[in-house]
C-alpha cells in the first residue's frame, strides 16, 4: 500500500483531542513507548488539531533524523462550524479547496513534508466522488502523500472512487460490536488489495471491560446523549463483555486484549486502531498480538455477540 510493511496494530489518537483524553504527559510517554515497541503506526486528523500537534512535537527529533521510523496517517474533510444545538460542530466537507488546505495544515502541525496515507475523513453528499478522488490522486502527484483512501464510505462510493484514483486505504468501525463491514467491506477490500484500518476496536469504551451496570458519562461526553449508551442496547452490550471477559481470562488476559486479537483474526486483515493513555496500555496491546484464538473460541465469541445491537456511527457527523 505504501511500500511499507505496516504495524499489527495501529496508534489511534482521537482521545488526545477530546473529553477523554488523559494525563497529558502519560499519554507521550505511552506514545513514545509504542514506537519503541515497534508500534509506530499513527491514525490522526485535522479535526483532531492538538493531537497532530503533540505527535509534531513528541516526535520532531525522530522525525528530522529518520522519517520513515514513524507511518503518519492523517484524514481531512470535517469542517468546524458553529452548530448550536447540533450533536457535532463538525460537517463534512470534502470540497477539493478544502482538502487541500487541510493536508497542508496536517502537515505543518506534525512537522514532515509528506504523509504516509491521507484519507477523507467522511463522505460528503454535496461533492461529486470523482472530483474527490481526483483532488487525492492529486496529491499523491504532488508527492504530499505516499497513499490516499477514505472513511466511513459505503461499497457504492468506494466502487465510484475506484473508478477514477487508485484507492490504498479504507477505514471503518470494526469492533466485537461493529462487525457488519464484514459483508461488504472487507470483502470489497480482499478483492482491491486495499489497507483496512478498523477504527473503535474497542467500541468507543464497552470493550475496555469497565462499565457499570447503569450508564455514568459525565454531560460533557457525548456518549451520555447518545442512544447506543443507554436503555437495552447499553445492557445486552454490558452483559456481554461479562461473557467476554470469561474468554478473555481463559487466556491469561483481560477483555481489551481480546478484543484486539478478534479484530485481527478475520482472514481480511484490518489493522485495530487503538488509543493509548499509558505505556500499560502499549504492553497490553503487545500481549494482544500473542493471543492465539481457536476455531471454538471464535464460536463462542460469535455466539455472544451476535444478538447484541450493532452500534451505529452514522449519526457521529451530519
Amino acid at each position: 500500500m505504501t511500500g511499507r510493511e505496516l504495524p499489527p496494530v495501529c496508534i489511534g489518537t482521537y482521545t488526545l483531542a477530546s473529553v477523554w483524553a488523559g494525563d497529558p504527559e502519560q499519554s507521550k510517554a505511552a506514545l513514545a513507548h509504542a514506537v519503541d515497541q515497534g508500534l509506530a503506526l499513527f491514525d490522526t486528523a485535522h479535526a483532531y488539531g492538538r493531537a497532530e500537534r503533540i505527535l509534531g512535537t513528541l516526535f520532531a527529533d525522530r522525525l528530522r533524523r529518520d522519517r520513515d521510523s514513524l507511518v503518519l496517517c492523517s484524514k481531512g474533510g470535517l469542517e468546524l462550524r458553529d452548530r448550536p444545538g447540533a450533536a457535532t460542530p463538525f460537517v463534512p466537507n470534502s470540497r477539493p479547496e478544502f482538502l487541500r488546505s487541510s493536508l497542508l495544515t496536517s502537515l505543518s502541525r506534525l512537522g514532515v513534508e509528506q504523509l504516509d496515507m491521507y484519507l477523507v475523513h467522511w463522505f460528503d453528499p454535496e461533492v461529486p466522488v470523482d472530483e474527490v478522488a481526483a483532488a487525492m490522486r492529486d496529491f499523491v502527484d504532488e508527492g504530499l502523500t505516499r497513499a490516499v483512501g477514505v472513511s466511513n464510505f459505503t461499497v457504492e462510493q468506494l466502487t465510484r472512487f475506484t473508478a477514477t484514483a487508485p484507492l490504498d486505504v479504507v477505514q471503518v468501525p470494526y469492533s466485537l460490536f461493529s462487525r457488519d463491514v464484514e459483508r461488504e467491506i472487507l470483502p470489497f477490500a480482499q478483492r482491491h488489495d486495499v489497507t483496512v484500518l478498523g477504527y473503535a476496536a474497542l467500541a468507543q469504551g464497552y470493550l475496555s471491560g469497565t462499565f457499570g451496570p447503569a450508564p455514568a458519562f459525565p454531560s460533557s461526553d457525548f456518549r451520555s446523549q447518545s442512544p447506543d449508551f443507554g436503555g437495552d442496547r447499553y445492557a445486552a452490550r454490558v452483559a456481554a463483555t461479562a461473557r467476554l471477559s470469561d474468554i478473555a481470562a481463559r487466556h491469561g488476559v483481560r477483555l481489551p486484549e481480546l478484543a484486539v486479537a478478534w479484530a485481527r483474526s478475520h482472514p481480511v486483515t484490518a489493522i485495530p486502531i487503538v488509543g493509548v493513555q499509558a505505556p500499560e496500555h502499549v504492553d497490553a496491546l503487545r500481549r494482544a498480538l500473542t493471543i492465539e484464538l481457536t476455531g471454538a473460541d471464535l464460536d463462542a465469541i460469535r455466539r455472544i455477540v451476535e444478538p447484541v445491537p450493532e452500534m451505529d456511527f452514522a449519526g457521529l457527523v451530519s
